[in-house]
């Protein structure tokens, strides 16, 4: 999973979702060309600055972005802040519609679409101010937020004191959050009870050891990195935030959890969005934005569905031709186990089919604390800065939920060549600042389960295993993302779910806890699965066009450089690509 930066008004409201499917051209650009860039830059200027989190981990020189002021906490969360955001997506509709389309660059073109498609998304969410969902046991903001503040990057005096009234905001931050529950309550929107136990376990566990909480372990060895600090520095700068973290941190995790417990009960019963008043038409909102695809709920199902069908027929036809193909599956081993090595390993691996990224590219593999493994993915990258993209890092998980056998396909998914390589790459040709802001989720994932696939074939085994593989994987994600479609958008309950998926092997305590994940953050898988087969799709096309002369390599450059994009608008480019090629 791809940990994306915490805009933390704009996940409710997803009001930019830019991309450009080019670089920056050359030559002297236009009168037209040069306001529209700097049009993108206000907006993007005046985005980023609206919370200290956002913006110190979007970029480390925000004077060099024109930017000489911002918030020095959370900012403002809450259907006000809402409302205020979609009249200023109104605004920027009406900037936009000021530049002639025709007289702007190709790449700036692109932007332009994005942009005005963005925007009019914006303003059909705002129509659903208490829909949208901030917390969840995966990607909420109680599980993110101990991960962001743990790997804010302190380097002077400066940094620290930034850094401390950051972390005495939360508190406030989250009494926002409590208020906007309590108005989803009373609109008969709130989470189910399943969903609120699950939180409120894990704000609990989080601060179940106030003195050896995460945040205060890890700020001491920030201190250790700042040289010029002296003693008596070091031991007020500890007590501020010993005391924040003990008091106010701890205190805000509480008070949510409690705030949580008062109001299970008003959700408006079990199961998904479409148990609430317009929750369908939102669902299929919120899948088109974060798939980036166009295509209906029912042409996603049937995409699914066609592909799930394939997936089996491949996974049958393997296993009837290669009888040992369950010994070769129990009894592999990937090329190398250690996170680094296998780092390496993939790196030197996809030279043949991937164009180069620079060499000084460094990451930092990390672990996830001991508190928070319980409730995060097996793995995540950590975007950085887009001015410092050299730097990354990867965290896992070593629950004994997951299966460490498996890290060398995860780490292709985060790494190479999946988010990390495919950040690296787009970051390094200089694209315009603004599509830092919000990526398509379903480029992003789609990539990086693309690439997870593709480790396969580089992974030292069988053709035919690895093809099992991928259609195994492939299969998972198809399966839980119709069953994310099923309880979203059909209704389906428990028990329809237990029917679904037990047709396909699974019992009905798998089933259960499956339906409780996808219950309670909706939409979380289907950007992997319609990511990865819209990607897959037109690599077919390429390749029934191209004939003979296709190549993968060139096929994944032209994608690159697209980069974050909505997949009908990259299709509309591979054409000319393909006229060119």
């Amino acid at each position: 999973m791809r940990k994306k930066r915490l805009l933390l008004i704009l996940l409710i409201t997803a009001v930019l979702l830019l991309s450009a499917c080019a670089r920056r051209g050359s030559g002297q650009p236009s009168q037209t060309q040069t306001e529209f860039e700097i049009f993108l830059n206000q907006i993007f200027a005046n985005e980023i600055s609206g919370d200290a989190l956002t913006l110190h981990y979007l970029v480390t020189e925000p004077a060099d972005y024109g930017i000489t002021h911002a918030e020095t906490g959370f900012g403002e969360f809450g259907t006000e802040a809402q409302n205020r955001l979609g009249a200023e997506a109104e605004n920027y509709l009406t900037g936009l519609s000021e530049f002639a389309y025709d007289e702007l660059s190709e790449d700036q073109q692109l932007i332009y679409e994005i942009l005005e498609r963005s925007l009019r998304d914006s303003l059909a969410l705002s129509d659903y101010p208490l829909y949208a969902e901030v917390l969840g046991p995966t990607t909420g903001i109680q599980a993110q937020l101990p991960i962001l503040l743990a790997e804010y990057g302190i380097s002077d005096r400066g940094d620290v004191e930034s850094y401390l009234a950051l972390l005495d905001d939360v508190d406030d931050y989250f009494l926002q959050i409590v208020e906007y529950e309590k108005e989803k309550a009373q609109a008969g929107l709130f989470m189910t009870d399943d969903t609120a136990d699950s939180i409120i376990a894990q704000c609990r566990a989080f601060i179940a050891d106030p003195e050896q909480n995460y945040l205060i372990l890890c700020f001491e060895e920030k201190l250790e990195s700042i040289p010029d600090l002296s003693q008596e520095e070091r031991e007020s700068f500890s007590e501020q935030n010993l005391e924040i973290v003990q008091n106010d941190i701890i205190g805000a995790y509480e008070h949510l959890a409690s705030s949580l417990s008062e109001l299970k009960g008003s959700s408006a019963g079990e199961g998904g969005l479409c148990r609430l008043e317009h929750g369908r038409e939102y669902y299929s909102l919120l899948v088109r934005i974060r798939t980036g695809s166009n295509r209906s709920i029912d042409e996603i199902r049937s995409l699914l569905t066609d592909s799930l069908q394939e997936c089996l027929i491949t996974l049958s036809e393997i296993a009837g031709s290669v009888p040992d193909i369950y010994t070769q599956y129990e009894t592999m081993e990937f090329p190398e186990t250690d996170p680094a090595g296998s780092l390496d390993y993939l790196k030197e691996a996809m030279l043949a089919d991937f164009p180069p990224v620079p060499q000084d590219i460094r990451c930092d593999v990390r672990y996830i604390h001991e508190s928070l493994e319980d409730y995060l993915s097996p793995a995540l990258y950590l975007l950085p800065a887009i001015d410092d993209y050299r730097n990354n890092r990867i965290y896992i998980n070593t629950s004994d939920a997951y299966d460490r056998s498996a890290l060398f396909p995860t780490l292709a998914h985060e790494g190479y060549p999946g988010h990390l390589y495919q950040n690296v790459y787009f970051y390094s040709g200089d694209p315009e600042p603004i599509r830092s802001l919000l990526d398509v989720t379903g480029y992003s994932e789609g990539w990086a389960t693309y690439a997870e696939l593709y480790s396969y074939e580089v992974a030292g085994i069988s053709p035919e295993l690895a093809a099992f593989l991928q259609a195994n994987i492939l299969a998972a994600h198809c399966l839980y993302s119709l069953t994310d479609i099923g309880i979203h958008s059909d209704g389906w309950n428990v028990a329809d779910a237990a029917s679904f998926l037990g047709s396909y092997g699974f019992s009905a305590d798998t089933a259960a806890r499956i339906y409780q994940v996808l219950a309670a953050e909706p939409g979380m898988y289907l950007p992997y699965s319609v990511g990865c087969l819209e990607i897959l799709s037109l690599r077919e096309q390429a390749m029934e066009e191209l004939g003979d002369s296709f190549r993968l390599l060139d096929f994944h450059t032209f994608l690159l450089d697209c980069g974050p994009a909505p997949f009908d608008l990259i299709e509309e480019r591979m054409d000319d690509w393909m006229n060119e090629y």
